[in-house]
């Protein structure tokens, strides 16, 4: 998944698959802490589950506020793990939390490596939109 504004992947910082490691973006490189699988819930919403670590894409503590980090945890089907897919170009998604309606969202419109992933306000920024890019494992 790559963010359009800066052309960098959704990444597990340093690899590490403990849960509540952190969620950047990074120089896309396709090693397994950048690849995401998609899973659909039965309510109509997916879970991205990263195939390396086997852990769930997840809003750390549930939260609901603009700025609420994004991590990695166990998967558990709790609506902290649960998104909605919008298309809104070819290709071009934004991801919204299903528990908040807030959606991904890099910090402060970053393009740094090693720039936090969080929920915020919907505001039609490329920094909260996503390229999904078909990887054959």
């Amino acid at each position: 998944m790559i963010n359009v504004r800066s052309g960098k992947a959704l990444d597990i910082f340093s690899s590490k698959t403990h849960d509540g490691n952190n969620i950047q973006i990074f120089k896309s490189h396709g090693k397994a802490n950048q690849l995401w699988a998609i899973y659909p819930n039965r309510d109509g919403t997916d879970k991205l589950i990263n195939p390396g670590s086997g852990k769930a894409l997840d809003v750390a503590a549930n939260g609901h506020s603009d700025g609420t980090n994004v991590i990695i945890y166990t998967e558990n089907g709790s609506d902290a793990q649960k998104w909605i897919l919008n298309i809104i170009d070819t290709g071009i998604y934004k991801l919204i939390h299903k528990s908040s309606d807030k959606v991904l969202d890099v910090s402060e419109n970053s393009s740094n490596d090693e720039a936090n992933i969080q929920i915020w306000s919907s505001n039609n920024t490329r920094a909260q939109q996503w390229r999904l890019v078909p990887i054959n494992l």
